[in-house]
């Protein structure tokens, strides 16, 4: 009260003391002024010049004895030193030095405090008074002794209870729910007044901590002893321990209250992320990996749900992580090395997602983040959509071995392309023979261009190239990325194939026969076409078609002959000739393996007409006579000589076959020994007669098979020119 008295009697002073250390300059200058708001915060204008402002100063008057169980009321009173100054409100704090419990006020900024004290003992009343511009006064306090009132009202509420709740709609709004429907909670409380006169009743709800501000509305009114209270609020956290408060007046003013609990419970909310795969790509000199991480979260109580976004890395000393979001239920992730190790394999590195709602419950997931690698893609530089090479082939000596090959070579160029970007080293082309034996293969690679031969002797056609033209043979590619993938290409090698051409047709041929004695057989050999085969092929005479004569074919230099022969012994039967001479359908095919070419001849296989000389004269033919025999008659003891043998008389035929065919040789007008007929090679047609009758004239007809001659032998007489020299029998 003294500086109050002090500032009435001198005002002036108080302005001139605080007029330059507010307004004042570095060199203290005061600072001019129109209006307040020239001064800024704290300060006022008076007389034209800033001066600071003065906090206020604030005193309380306690009520006289006061007492438990009754609503009592502290009067606050402040004063501003400064003109056109005013209080704009109070702070107010209570505390129990000494009591059993504290005390509760009433919520004001007012410059008066209504506040019951339940428990008796010693409590401090203090208060602050602020100004329009932000001055605070000193606290005002004062201490109190608080006695015990007896005979208060007693109440009872209700048990506790608990439920959960559901938010919905725009906002949104919370409520009390079960099953997901909102609810009302049912208040009540049961009362025991030693007075017994009548009662008054009031309702209020105590929030818990950090609880959003609710809308309460009272099925009976809110000054019933039960009622339903209908909670509600627009968003922010609703779950929590809240207190009902049932206040009671009794008729002299003694207060009593009871606090009904119900619990609002929440369950967290959930979330689910799946594996994070990120595709990368090299760019200037480094890897980039970056996605996008769908992050689906839901509430079951409908809460708003809050997300947060943390990376957990190890081994990626290098790298940076850059993340954006989460928003609209994902992220975007972005990581960055230039050590390609530390960007895949051993690395480890996630994402810990945190969702949270309104009502402090949350849920984490670590979402593990792979990088992905795609290996090196090899292609044909000449043709990126192509997956074989076609070439024409070619036949020469085969590389480091005898014999003539088929050969497939030629040039390409491969590359190596990567469907990240990444830099590719490594790139290699080696020659695979497909597990073909007996052939052999290599490849080159120079300056990006890859040389390559392949071999298969000709014996084996069909192991170097298929009718489709498909070989077993390819090149294989390989190349590697800076993350160890391997990336693989197999080209297979296809052989192009022209037909054999046919350069000389026979259409007919004549050919003689013989008769090969050896193989007791008829033969003839017959041309039949020249043909040449673009590739150099070996060409075959595989396919050829002929009879059941002339069925067997040979090819030399690109020209075909068929071998004809007929079997026939010597004895056994007229001569066949008539079944092998003449003419045979041939069809000539020329085949290099996988194509062929035809050409027809017709065969005609000649004979030769038997020629004859008819005979006639004496023959020869000698006996050995002994002159003695021993008496067994088996050896010649006395002397032995020559004689003419009349018994045992030839019959000479002078014939002769051109192609040395058998013949059949018939006698007539005398039978030789053995038989008026006889099948025999051309020199063998004579024959022996027994005891003739001189002259004798014998007609004998010579048969091939096919034509014939006739002849005759006549025997006039028969001698013997070593008749009368010594033999031995």
């Amino acid at each position: 009260m003294d500086t109050v008295r002090r500032g009435a009697l001198a005002p002036w002073l108080l302005v001139l003391t605080l007029l330059v250390p507010a307004c004042g300059g570095g060199g203290g200058e005061v600072r001019a002024c129109r209006v307040d708001d020239d001064c800024g915060s704290g300060a006022l204008c008076v007389r034209g010049a800033c001066v600071a402002n003065r906090p206020p100063v604030v005193s309380l008057q306690l009520p006289t004895a006061p007492a438990t169980h009754r609503l009592l009321s502290v009067e606050a009173t402040a004063s501003d030193p400064d003109a056109n100054d005013a209080i704009a409100g109070y702070l107010w704090t209570v505390t129990a030095l000494a009591a059993g419990c504290d005390a509760e006020p009433e919520p004001t900024s007012g410059s008066r405090l209504e506040l019951v004290f339940w428990c008796a003992g010693s409590y401090e009343v203090a208060v602050q008074a602020t100004d329009g511009r932000g001055g605070t006064s000193a606290p005002a306090r004062q201490s109190v002794e608080v006695t015990l009132t007896s005979d208060t009202p007693l109440v009872t509420p209700a048990a506790a209870s608990s439920v959960e709740h559901r938010c919905a709609g725009p906002g949104p709004t919370c409520r009390p729910a079960l099953l997901g429907g909102a609810v009302p909670l049912p208040l009540s409380a049961t009362v025991e007044d030693p007075a017994g006169g009548p009662l008054a009743y009031r309702w209020r709800a105590v929030a818990p901590p950090g609880a959003a501000a609710a809308t309460i509305s009272w099925s009976h009114g809110d000054t019933s002893l039960s009622t339903d209270a209908w909670l509600e609020t627009e968003g922010g956290r609703i779950a929590g321990a809240w207190r009902f408060r049932l206040r009671v007046t009794t008729a002299a003013g003694l207060l009593g209250q009871g606090d009904q609990l119900v619990e609002i419970g929440n369950r967290p909310p959930v979330l689910a992320a799946d594996p994070l795969r990120l595709e990368h790509r090299y760019l200037a000199g480094a890897y980039l990996a970056s996605g996008s991480l769908p992050l689906p979260s839901s509430d079951p109580d409908g809460d708003p749900v809050t997300l947060s976004l943390e990376a957990v890395e190890s081994g990626t000393e290098g790298c940076s992580t850059t993340l954006a979001g989460p928003s609209d239920g994902g992220a975007s992730v972005e990581v960055r090395c230039v050590d390609p190790a530390r960007l895949a394999g051993s690395a480890s590195r996630g994402l810990r997602v945190r969702a949270a709602d309104a009502n402090g419950g949350s849920a984490e997931v670590l979402v593990p983040v792979e990088v992905l690698n795609r290996p090196p893609e090899l292609r044909l530089a000449a043709n990126p959509a192509g997956g074989s090479l076609a070439l024409d082939h070619a036949v020469g000596p085969c590389p480091g071995a005898a014999g003539d090959c088929f050969l497939l070579a030629g040039t390409t160029a491969l590359e190596a392309v990567d469907p990240d970007g990444d830099p590719v080293t490594g790139l290699g082309v080696a020659a695979d023979l497909g597990g073909l034996t007996g052939s052999s293969g290599e490849a080159l690679t120079a300056d990006g261009t890859t040389v390559f031969r392949f071999a298969t002797p000709v014996a084996t056609p069909w192991s170097f190239r298929q009718a489709s033209g498909a070989t077993g043979f390819s090149l294989v590619a390989t190349a590697a990325d800076p993350f160890g993938a391997t990336g693989r290409l197999a080209v297979p090698l296809v052989a192009l194939n022209r037909p054999p051409v046919l350069k000389q047709a026979l259409p007919t041929v004549s050919v003689a026969h013989r008769y090969d004695a050896a193989r007791r057989a008829y033969v003839a050999t017959a041309p039949l076409a020249t043909f040449e085969d673009p590739d150099g092929d070996p060409l075959l005479a595989d396919g050829s078609l002929g009879d059941s004569v002339c069925r067997t074919f040979s090819s030399a230099a690109g020209a075909l002959s068929v071998d004809c022969a007929l079997a026939y012994t010597v004895g056994s039967g007229r001569p066949p000739l008539a079944s092998f001479a003449g003419s045979h359908a041939v069809m000539a095919r020329a085949s290099d393996g996988w194509a062929h070419v035809d050409s027809a001849t017709t065969v005609s296989i000649q004979d030769g007409r038997p020629a004859a000389q008819p005979f006639d004269g004496e023959v020869e033919s000698c006996i050995c006579l002994c002159s003695k025999w021993s008496v067994d008659g088996s050896t010649c003891v006395g002397n032995g000589a020559w004689a003419v043998d009349r018994a045992s008389v030839p019959l000479p035929v002078l014939a002769s076959e051109a192609d040395g065919d058998p013949v059949q040789v018939t006698f007539s007008g005398a039978t030789p020994v053995g038989g008026a007929q006889k099948t025999v090679l051309p020199g063998s047609c004579g024959g022996m007669l027994a005891s003739p009758t001189l002259p004798v004239t014998v007609q004998v007809t010579i048969d091939d098979g096919l034509l014939q001659v006739e002849t005759s032998s006549t025997v006039r007489g028969v001698t013997c020119p070593e008749a009368g020299t010594t033999c031995t029998p």
